[in-house]
């Protein structure tokens, strides 16, 4: 397995990978692990892996064009070595832009396996030559394509990459971490929360794609109809200057809470101080986060874009709105926050459908029948040759 986006970092890459290894190590695999994660988080504690798999290397790196470039001659050493030393059936990567080139040439002979669930694979699908010609290049790498999406299934495809080699595959959800439970005294006294604030959380770095001021415009529309409101923006990123400028403007600094970035761990008491969580994504795959809260018992808010309709059911588990609609989403949130009893009636729904669809049990059983699938295609073509 080969992940540049791993723990301590942020985010679904880096926990889908931890939750994959951990999952297929408990099903009796064997998994070896080439990982990096951001030089700023260098230091921070990430969870231990259970017997049957080894973090080899957990190795901090720049996150510009130069710390890419530099990363994709360390995971080509990085496979070369560890291929002198052991022997594997697989070797599975995660990254399209960095690591795709040093799969290819380091793991020549070897059935190759990627996980397409970048949100930067469909921006640059949105570009003509990188679609035309980028793309299909670096997916023809790829023996075997795993996608969390359909969008994302459909995008490989436009992309000419052939669909019986692709499996639809769910993020999974650790439902024993994950789970609902009661609000941390200490993280309410932290944050200021007090009997009575309607909170919603949003579990996502700073991004532009990821349409947190969408939602600091939705709260500004609301400031009155809802004066307890407050939003935790549980994560960090480039766009927090532009965010904190934004809720000063419109005069909602009070309402939005700048948690920033927190390790794994802390996710699940962060989930459970809120009443709901909001995606107001402008570009998505299947979110693991909002899976995660889901299984937190939280209702999901989220923008009708990507994958996400492929788990909020609109008035089932959850509420959609149209993508950059900060008034419709502001008024759903009233319309949510006047009927506690829905909410919560949406919660037990949202974790009742995680753990019947979204387990890592049974998303790790299908991820090896594609890798027995791809092992299959590997010895027939051998035979043939």
């Amino acid at each position: 397995m080969v992940s540049d986006d791993y723990l301590p970092n942020p985010g679904g890459i880096a926990a889908h990978v931890y939750e994959l290894v951990r999952e297929l190590a408990q099903a009796g695999h064997q998994v070896d692990l080439l990982a990096g994660h951001s030089h700023l988080l260098a230091g921070q504690p990430i969870p231990p892996l259970p017997a049957g798999a080894r973090l080899l290397l957990n190795r901090p790196y720049r996150r510009n064009y130069f710390g890419y470039i530099v990363n994709t001659f360390r995971v080509y050493f990085d496979i070369r070595r560890q291929l002198g030393r052991d022997r594997y059936d697989i070797v599975h990567w995660h990254n399209l832009a960095w690591e795709t080139w040093g799969v290819r040439f380091a793991a020549r002979g070897l059935p190759r396996v990627f996980t397409n669930h970048s949100s930067g694979f469909l921006r640059r699908m949105k570009s003509p030559w990188r679609r035309k010609f980028q793309m299909p290049l670096m997916l023809s790498m790829a023996d075997t394509i795993l996608t969390p999406s359909t969008e994302l299934l459909e995008k490989s495809v436009e992309a000419r990459y052939p669909r019986d080699r692709i499996h639809y595959i769910p993020n999974g959800v650790n439902t024993r971490d994950f789970c609902p439970g009661a609000r941390d005294p200490d993280l309410l006294k932290a944050y200021g929360l007090v009997a009575g604030d309607q909170v919603v959380v949003v579990p996502r770095r700073l991004d532009p794609k990821n349409g947190v001021d969408v939602l600091v415009r939705a709260v500004a529309d609301v400031k009155e109809a809802l004066p307890q409101l407050k939003v935790l923006l549980v994560g960090d990123g480039e766009q927090k200057p532009e965010l904190v400028a934004l809720s000063n403007k419109l005069g909602v600094r009070d309402r939005v809470i700048f948690c920033g970035s927190q390790p794994r761990l802390a996710m699940p008491p962060h989930l459970r101080l809120a009443d709901l969580a909001a995606l107001p994504s402008r570009a998505e795959a299947v979110s693991l986060a909002g899976l995660e809260a889901m299984a937190c018992g939280l209702p999901v808010v989220g923008s009708r874009v990507g994958g996400i309709p492929e788990f909020v059911f609109d008035g089932a588990n959850g509420k959609l709105f149209p993508v950059e609609n900060h008034r419709r989403l502001g008024e759903i949130l009233v319309e949510m926050f006047s009927k506690r009893a829905s909410i919560l009636e949406m919660g037990l729904r949202a974790r009742e459908s995680v753990t019947e669809n979204f387990s890592w049990i049974r998303c790790a059983a299908r991820t090896v029948q594609a890798y027995e699938s791809t092992l299959a295609s590997a010895r027939q073509a051998k035979g043939k040759v």
